[in-house]
């Protein structure tokens, strides 16, 4: 039985449900600019993501990762005080978010670096377990348009993945260049079916989503709610034009819950919004239970376990 690393150790496959692929639940991103970037209240998130155990969820993928404030020691606290199976990440965010080493590092430092992270484990100071596994590389992320030092940190991270035989999902800014990000995973080998190409709901152009989707890899649909960026009825119009193209199995959702001000005791939508107001959405215009679940179930436990199918 294929296992899953998480903040408190492997987990069977077979024993995950209904998965948020792409989700944070400890991140720090505040800056001068932005001082409210950031997801540090334990308590709050606790409250929120625990509401997902209610509708048969109990997996979070947590894509926060170095140079994002990522705090192992909390994750497994709250996976802990939930009852969330938590999925860790090892990797870089887009470039303005890269640690000064990065940005002096070879390819082949940033590679090493990862793949210890991967096999090795994470040393985390009062943890219990003490040492932390991640089980994805991501979010592994690209501006627009994509930087040299992004491509550098892209390529080290799609070796280091496919050395350690995890699978790896990309940040693409506002949906861009998921095609680029893409076409240089595969140039470094790692298999299709490893890959999720994020945030492609934030690019309405479902010819792109479909060009990803044929070759075998995954495309996300992980910011569902955040209508500031995009209308959701533009997110049901690509769901329901990529499952009638027959890519049904290659797409995956979350809310991409980044922030205090998104969370519902902050008058936000919280994690659930994906299952008590999308998902009915998605039957109102025809789906039937077998093609959602895919979205939330069958695809993210493929993805993570490595099933090719």
């Amino acid at each position: 039985m294929p296992q899953i690393s998480t903040v408190l150790g492997p987990v069977d496959v077979d024993r995950i449900e209904r998965v948020m692929i792409h989700e944070h639940l400890y991140i720090d991103l505040s800056h001068p600019g932005d001082p409210d970037a950031k997801l540090t209240d334990t308590e709050a998130v606790v409250t929120d993501a625990a509401a997902l155990r209610s509708h048969g969820c109990n997996t979070v993928v947590e894509v926060t990762c170095t140079g994002m404030g990522q705090n192992l020691q909390r994750l497994q606290d709250i996976a802990r005080r939930t009852g969330l199976h938590i999925v860790a990440a090892a990797g870089f965010y887009y470039e303005r978010w890269h640690p000064r080493w990065v940005r002096e590092a070879s390819p082949e430092v940033i590679e090493e670096y990862l793949l210890r992270q991967l096999v090795d484990g994470v040393p985390v100071e009062g943890g219990d377990p003490p040492v932390v596994r991640p089980g994805i590389v991501a979010e592994i992320g690209t501006s627009d348009p994509i930087s040299p030092q992004e491509e550098k940190v892209l390529r080290a991270a799609a070796r280091a993945a496919r050395r350690a035989g995890v699978p790896l999902s990309t940040h693409a800014h506002l949906g861009s260049n998921g095609l680029r990000q893409l076409e240089i995973l595969l140039e470094e080998g790692v298999p299709p079916h490893r890959i999720a190409i994020g945030h492609q709901d934030l690019l309405d152009d479902i010819d792109v989503h479909k060009a990803i989707a044929s070759t075998g890899a995954y495309v996300q649909y992980d910011t569902v709610g955040k209508e500031r960026y995009q209308s959701d009825d533009v997110r049901i119009r690509l769901v329901r034009e990529m499952i009638e193209a027959g890519y049904g199995d290659r797409l995956m959702l979350s809310v991409d819950i980044s922030r205090h001000a998104y969370l519902t005791s902050r008058g936000g939508h919280g994690y659930a919004y994906l299952f008590e107001r999308f998902l009915p959405r998605l039957r109102g215009v025809g789906l039937d239970d077998a093609a959602i679940e895919a979205l939330v179930r069958d695809n993210p436990r493929r993805f993570l376990g490595g099933d090719e199918a």
